[in-house]
């Protein structure tokens, strides 16, 4: 069976005077032609998520063994004005982030990789926002203070302080994904001038733009990528009925990864699948499944003649073009979890978890093995094996799953085992309240025959209870999940979560698993990721980690020089921030976990290294690079915080930092780094406004650095 998109052919409705769409790649498109984005559209609003995102997705493509592989961004739909330059209608905000990662590459690379954009070519500019513009004219002509990293004398209120932080994320991101992906600067660099396509589409001459936005808002949308493989799956089933109807409410249910799964069913199906509790997986196939459905019709058939009620349509089965057709979302006849999905947010989307289980469950079977790549490619064999990045959803599936009756329905069944793995032992962020936190919770029947959630681990009230061992356990490990999450926000490329999905699915049974196990389980992946592929000279792929590993660690080290002398942990050459989050976890944990002194700490999302020691100190001495790029000298925070602390004096941030954080007894809460409040406390009393001889930093930072890098090696 071969999916095929779309086969309409551009350029049958265009008008004569109109070019037809084509398709032009960066240097084409920054060069040839000038572009306005309009006032009426919004703000440049693309950050981290967005941003790293699409350096993953173009590095994905580079270095997945053929370099000729072209990466196909979108679209551009612009309108041509009588002055000759190019109204940006719809794609300003792909259109921007292009111009600045150009501008980082023409900045940071060899003059000979972009000498297409060394001169005079910046070819976009803003309508009546002039701090946009002019943000990117100084980012363009490299009007930047002495060590690159920061504006030189320019006054805030001529920046635009979102289009500056997109260009420090991703300088940020490249200095550490370059490395990790194990590429260069330079073939980033011309990948990304030849090889990213973007379809620039002109609308015609005398185009109604009001009516023009108003069709666009008005329109249907694209059929997702999930819903045309949803259709493909129900074909394979398409003369059974019933298990059309099976496969549709399950593949229904998961979608909704906001809700947990036990939701998606009547209570009587819910009883039959998840116990009497609603809190156990008891089926062990497919069949198990169908048989639960068919025991539910029977029961309601047999009820509805006792009482001469005709059954509902919703108790019948579906053909195929009726489940297609429908309007209707196959949910829970139980309305008492109506709001659930606006308490819990999920760490990943729908076709990205299709990703995740299409991987745990044919690599758990051991169906295909890992390809090498050719000599000179970067060693990442994720491409060659199940991708997790959810554009090969379709062609992933076609080759593995789109073969038959009986193994659509074998991975269905596995789909809704991990869907139920997933909500109980994987964290979201909750919502309630006014309030939001990292929660691992479990779904069950409560007193009323309404659901509830409890914790996963620990006593049965929901309370955390810190005086019982899976009390202080369920924290633990929402701890160190919610480290790994923040460290790859991004919804594809989460290696850690097929970490987990595969030890789930291999060590859970119906009375569920322990604590102790899971977390040492995490505990190993985190050892095993940290020293066997961000510490690691030779680099091991994810899949062997998982896969063939078993996430126990291989070149964990035995001494602390041996981490030390690594310069990967220096700045520009850290593969990854798990480095820093995992560090904070051992930090919390060293500290005394949940009833210690930052039991209240909670991770967020903070993607800028800083150096504490400023790289361009201002009425102090500057210090040798040695020291200033060690990691003693550094820590994670944000990008607002770097804007508002980066050339700051280690005095001025140390008296920012007691104030804020060491004075207070807020026990963790709200602290952005706990590596950076340790590093504080290490200088407290020692550096001092009567004593700010760079000699006494250096050593300060070298005994915190042994300190910090001692937990890593101390468990």
């Amino acid at each position: 069976m071969k999916l095929s998109l779309c086969s309409k052919k551009w350029g049958t409705t265009m008008s004569n005077n109109t070019p037809e769409p084509k398709f032009y790649d960066i240097k084409k498109l920054l060069t040839e032609d000038s572009y306005v984005i309009p006032m009426y559209q919004r703000n440049y609003a693309w950050a981290d998520q967005e941003i790293n995102q699409l350096i993953d997705d173009v590095l994905d493509y580079q270095t997945k063994g053929s370099n000729n592989d072209n990466y196909y961004i979108g679209t551009l739909v612009v309108y041509k004005q009588k002055d000759g330059s190019y109204e940006v209608i719809d794609g300003q905000q792909r259109l921007t982030t292009l111009s600045l990662l150009a501008i980082y590459l023409k900045n940071e690379s060899d003059e000979s990789v972009l000498s297409w954009y060394q001169t005079d070519n910046l070819n976009l500019s803003f309508e009546c926002r002039d701090k946009s513009t002019y943000t990117l004219q100084v980012l363009f002509n490299k009007t930047l203070s002495n060590n690159g990293k920061h504006l030189a004398d320019k006054k805030e209120d001529k920046i635009n302080s979102a289009i500056l932080n997109g260009y420090k994320i991703i300088e940020k991101t490249l200095e550490s994904k370059v490395i990790e992906r194990n590429t260069t600067l330079k073939a980033f660099s011309d990948y990304v001038s030849h090889n990213i396509k973007i379809l620039r589409v002109e609308v015609p001459e005398h185009t109604d733009l009001n009516h023009y936005f108003e069709v666009m808002n008005n329109r249907g949308e694209q059929l997702e990528k999930h819903e045309i493989l949803k259709s493909y799956l129900l074909s394979a089933v398409q003369n059974d009925s019933q298990l059309t109807t099976v496969i549709n409410t399950v593949w229904e249910g998961v979608s909704n990864m906001e809700k947990y799964i036990q939701t998606a069913f009547n209570t009587n199906l819910r009883t039959k699948i998840f116990g009497e509790s609603w809190k156990e997986f008891k089926l062990s196939n497919f069949d198990d499944l169908t048989k639960c459905f068919a025991e539910d019709k029977l029961e309601k058939d047999s009820q509805s003649k006792e009482q001469k009620i005709e059954a509902t349509d919703e108790d019948q089965p579906m053909s195929i073009l009726q489940v297609l057709s429908s309007d209707k979302r196959f949910s829970t006849e139980d309305d008492e979890q109506g709001n659930d999905s606006e308490r819990f947010r999920s760490v990943i989307n729908f076709s990205s978890f299709l990703m995740q289980v299409l991987r745990v469950y044919i690599h758990g079977k051991k169906q295909i093995k890992p390809v090498v790549l050719a000599e000179g490619h970067a060693k990442e064999v994720e491409s060659k094996t199940i991708r997790l990045d959810d554009k090969a959803l379709l062609d992933e599936f076609e080759s593995h799953i789109l073969n038959d009756a009986a193994t659509v329905k074998d991975f269905i069944f596995y789909l809704l085992k991990c869907k139920f793995l997933f909500d109980k032992y994987i964290i979201k962020r909750q919502y309630l309240n006014g309030d939001e936190s990292w929660e691992l919770k479990k779904y069950l029947k409560s007193n009323n025959n309404s659901g509830s959630y409890n914790n996963t681990f620990g006593n049965s009230t929901g309370e955390e209870n810190n005086d019982s061992p899976d009390g202080g356990l369920n924290k633990q490990i929402i701890m160190l999940l919610a480290s790994f999450h923040v460290s790859i926000p991004s919804m594809s490329y989460k290696y850690w979560l097929d970490g987990a999905l595969h030890w789930l699915v291999n060590h859970s049974s119906e009375e569920g698993l322990s604590a102790d196990d899971y977390l040492s389980y995490l505990t190993n992946m985190a050892d095993s990721f940290l020293f066997d592929r961000y510490l690691a000279k030779e680099q091991l792929d994810y899949y062997d980690i998982v896969y063939e590993n078993g996430c126990h660690p291989q070149g964990k080290p035995d001494n602390i020089q041996d981490i030390i002398k690594n310069k990967l942990l220096r700045y520009g050459q850290i593969r990854n921030n798990f480095i820093f989050n995992y560090l904070d976890y051992l930090i919390w944990q060293d500290k005394g976990g949940t009833k210690g002194k930052y039991q209240d700490f909670e991770f967020s999302f903070r993607s800028s290294v800083e150096h504490f020691y400023p790289q361009t100190p201002d009425g102090i001495d500057g210090m040798t690079s040695d020291n200033l790029d060690s990691f003693g000298n550094l820590c994670l925070i944000t990008h607002s915080q770097n804007s508002s602390f980066s050339n700051k004096s280690p005095l001025e941030k140390l008296g920012s930092i007691k104030h804020k954080y060491l004075d207070a007894d807020s026990k963790g809460k709200g602290f952005p780094n706990l590596k950076m409040v340790e590093l504080a406390e290490a200088l407290k009393g020692q550096f001092t406004s009567e004593n700010q001889d760079v000699s006494v930093y250096s050593n300060l930072i070298q005994e915190h650095e042994r300190n910090m890098v001692r937990l890593f090696v101390k468990k």
